[in-house]
C-alpha cells in the first residue's frame, strides 16, 4: 500500500512538472542568414539581422536566455564578426574577432530596446570570455586595455569589465560593472 501511494505521488508530481514545462515552451535559434527565430508554440517571430550569417562568424551566434513576460520577450545572445569583415583578411587584425553580449526586448515581434557589451575585440584590445550561468545570473567578463592610460604611464593599464544579466529581472537588461584600472 505504501509503495503504491508513493508511486502515485511521484507520477502526479511528474505530470505536474511536464504540464508546467509545456505551458512555457518557447525557443530561440539563429538561421543561416543571422535571423533570430523565436518559436512560441505554433507562433514564430523572425528578427532579422541580429547576427552575421553563421558561416561568416568567427564564433557562432548563441541564444543564452529567452523569457516571456506579459507578451514581451527578453533575450540574451552572444554574437561576433570579423574585425575587418568577411572573408577574414590577412595582416593587421584581419582575422581578429569582435564579440558582443546582446540583450533584446521584443514587443509585438519587433525590437523595442537593445543593449550590448563588447567583450572580445582585436580593435579595442579586449580579451574576454563567457563565464556562463551562476544561479539566475548570466555573466560575461572582459579585460580592457586602457590606451589613454598606456600613453601617460608607458605601461599596460587594464580594466576588468563584467556584464551581467539577471534572469529574475529580465526587463533590466544587461548591467555593466567596471573595476578599478590596474597593471
Amino acid at each position: 500500500m505504501m509503495k503504491s501511494t508513493l508511486l502515485t505521488l511521484v507520477l502526479a508530481a511528474s505530470l505536474t512538472i511536464a504540464a508546467y514545462g509545456q505551458t512555457a515552451r518557447f525557443t530561440g535559434s539563429f538561421t543561416g542568414d543571422g535571423t533570430l527565430v523565436i518559436a512560441d508554440g505554433t507562433h514564430h517571430i523572425r528578427i532579422p539581422d541580429i547576427s552575421e550569417p553563421s558561416d561568416h562568424c568567427p564564433t557562432a551566434p548563441y541564444v543564452h536566455s529567452i523569457q516571456k513576460r506579459h507578451g514581451d520577450y527578453y533575450i540574451v545572445v552572444t554574437i561576433s564578426h570579423w574585425t575587418r569583415g568577411y572573408p577574414p583578411k590577412g595582416g593587421g587584425g584581419g582575422c581578429g574577432e569582435e564579440a558582443y553580449i546582446k540583450w533584446l526586448h521584443i514587443v509585438d515581434g519587433k525590437i523595442s530596446e537593445s543593449t550590448e557589451g563588447l567583450f572580445r575585440s582585436w580593435g579595442d584590445n579586449r580579451d574576454g570570455f563567457i563565464d556562463g550561468w551562476h544561479d539566475s545570473i548570466f555573466k560575461v567578463t572582459t579585460n580592457d586595455l586602457l590606451e589613454d592610460k598606456l600613453k601617460a604611464k608607458e605601461k599596460d593599464i587594464w580594466q576588468d569589465i563584467i556584464y551581467t544579466f539577471d534572469a529574475r529581472h529580465p526587463e533590466n537588461g544587461i548591467k555593466e560593472e567596471k573595476g578599478n584600472p590596474h597593471e
